[in-house]
């Protein structure tokens, strides 16, 4: 009776296991935004206020902070990008494009397209330069993948596109109508 349980159970090992092919992705790669260390997850903007922008330095007393104010001219930010798909022996290239956002007046950004994923990579670091605007105001730029000949139009609906929220105003002080001012 113990010989059978064993044969059982031999059986049950060699003819259970089988071997599977591995999942092959078969569709064009896609490129992604990913969330910057220190943001929150799914983060996919980013907000730059050029009136309020800090220097790293406090006063001479550290009692308060310094701030740029108006001599700031321009503002990088950093985004991460990740790559759905196969990586590739060979550098590939991609381009961002600015798309017109709907509810705040746009501005410009400096892209500096091509930018190109390495060989052998899985995310890359674009760094785009973001000019002070012209005018006081809140503005908007959308960012997305254009497509190119080594990457598909990016079908995420939420980490295909990057949002920047510019702000350049001071707020009217609370007691601006008293007599001192």
């Amino acid at each position: 009776m113990k010989n059978i349980w064993y044969i059982c159970l031999l059986a049950l090992v060699v003819f259970g296991c089988e071997q599977k092919d591995s999942f092959y992705y078969e569709e064009q790669a896609e490129l992604y935004f990913v969330s910057a260390i220190g943001e929150p997850a799914g983060s996919m903007s980013k907000n730059i206020d050029f009136a309020f922008r800090r220097t790293g330095r406090m006063d001479m007393n550290y009692m308060y902070n310094l701030y740029y104010g108006d001599s700031l001219r321009m503002d990088s930010i950093k985004l991460v990008v990740s790559l759905l798909g196969e990586v590739s022996d060979q550098p590939r290239e991609y381009n961002l494009e600015v798309v017109t956002p709907d509810s705040l007046p746009q501005t410009q950004v400096i892209l500096r397209n091509p930018y190109v994923l390495e060989a052998n990579a899985t995310h890359d670091t674009v760094v785009i330069l973001v000019p002070r605007p012209e005018s006081r105001g809140e503005f908007r730029v959308d960012l997305a993948f254009a497509e190119s000949p080594d990457f598909g139009k990016s079908s995420f609906q939420d980490a295909g596109k990057y949002t920047i929220t510019i702000t350049d105003r001071y707020p009217k002080p609370a007691g601006w109508e008293d007599y001192i001012y």
